[in-house]
């Protein structure tokens, strides 16, 4: 069976939906000082009229041999959202 027929069965005939699963990790006490630290070095980076116009991504990826480095495409389906939340370690 094609993944489309397999879609519209589940959600036409089933009356399911997609629903994305919320991945989250445990913050330590030693994050908020890497956190403020971080924010020391960026801001004058940030407020530097220099940059204007360019384009700043502060956001960390790492990626793994592993359903983690997909996340994005992890769904239940299920027919109400279960608001499903998994706590995973970092750099597992």
């Amino acid at each position: 069976m094609s993944r489309s027929v397999v879609h519209r069965a589940g959600h036409d005939v089933l009356g399911y939906k997609p629903c994305k699963i919320h991945l989250t990790q445990e913050l330590y006490d030693e994050d908020k000082d890497l956190h403020v630290e971080m924010v020391e070095i960026l801001l004058p980076i940030i407020n530097d009229t220099n940059n204007d116009g360019m384009i700043f991504f502060s956001d960390e990826a790492i990626f793994h041999v592993s359903w983690l480095a997909h996340k994005h495409n992890c769904r239940i389906w299920a027919q109400e959202n279960p608001y499903v939340t998994v706590e995973v370690a970092m750099n597992s």
